[in-house]
C-alpha cells in the first residue's frame, strides 16, 4: 500500500479511503513587456545578449532553471484543501467594502 502524508499538516493519508488532493503550483519568471517602442529599434540586441552569456556562465545551470520555472506539487487532505482555497497564497481572500450609510 501506498503511504502518502499531508503536505500541510502531515496527517498520513489513506489512499484508499480518504480523499487527496493534489495542488500543482507553477512558477515562472516574467519576460517582461511585449510592447514595441522607437526605443527598441535602436537597441544593440546583440551586445545585451552577450551581457546575458557573460552572467550566466558564472552562475550553475541550477540556479538558472530555478529562477526561470518552478514546479511544486503538494497533496492535501480535505480540512488543509478548504484552508488552502481560503488563503492560496498566504493572504485572505478581499474583503466586500463596508460603506458607511451617509
Amino acid at each position: 500500500m501506498i503511504e502518502k502524508s499531508c503536505s500541510m499538516c502531515h496527517r498520513p493519508l489513506d489512499v484508499e479511503d480518504d480523499l487527496l488532493y493534489t495542488v500543482r503550483i507553477e512558477v515562472r519568471a516574467s519576460l517582461g513587456s511585449t510592447t514595441w517602442t522607437e526605443d527598441d529599434a535602436d537597441r544593440d540586441y546583440l551586445q545585451e545578449l552577450d551581457e546575458v552569456i557573460e552572467t550566466i556562465e558564472d552562475i550553475e545551470d541550477e540556479q538558472i532553471g530555478d529562477q526561470i520555472v518552478q514546479q511544486l506539487r503538494f497533496d492535501l487532505c480535505s480540512d488543509c484543501r478548504k484552508r488552502y482555497i481560503q488563503r492560496p497564497v498566504g493572504i485572505s481572500s478581499p474583503r466586500a467594502f463596508d460603506f458607511s450609510h451617509n
